[in-house]
């Protein structure tokens, strides 16, 4: 494998590369097509618009998501035996139960 004289990750690279193909594609349309620079520049606005409102609406719909898993884990009871939200305080009181169950038959054993 070669190294490279930049001290850029190969990620970055595509992704720079992209981003200049992208912006070399739409600087030939716009040169053929004879589109005003202003339009243009509206164009990429709106685009990057539309592209942080998914972003935002993204992360919105995660926020719910994880929100909405935690009210469910905190309504349901954490001391039944076997459910998976079960709270740090059961699970180490079922894990005290469980070892001395295991020291009274060791004993029982000796």
């Amino acid at each position: 494998m070669s190294k490279s004289r930049f001290r850029i990750s190969r990620r970055n690279r595509a992704v720079i590369g992209g981003l200049v193909i992208a912006l070399g594609s739409i600087y030939a349309l716009a040169v053929s097509y004879n589109i005003p620079g202003a339009e243009l520049l509206w164009f990429l606005v709106g685009s990057a618009l539309v592209l942080l409102a998914a972003m935002l609406a993204a992360l919105f719909l995660v926020l719910i998501v994880k929100g909405l898993g935690l009210m469910w884990r905190r309504l349901l009871p954490a001391t039944q035996p076997g459910v998976e939200g079960q709270s740090a305080e059961g699970r180490a009181e079922a894990k005290r139960d469980s070892d001395k169950a295991r020291d009274t038959a060791d004993r029982a054993d000796s």
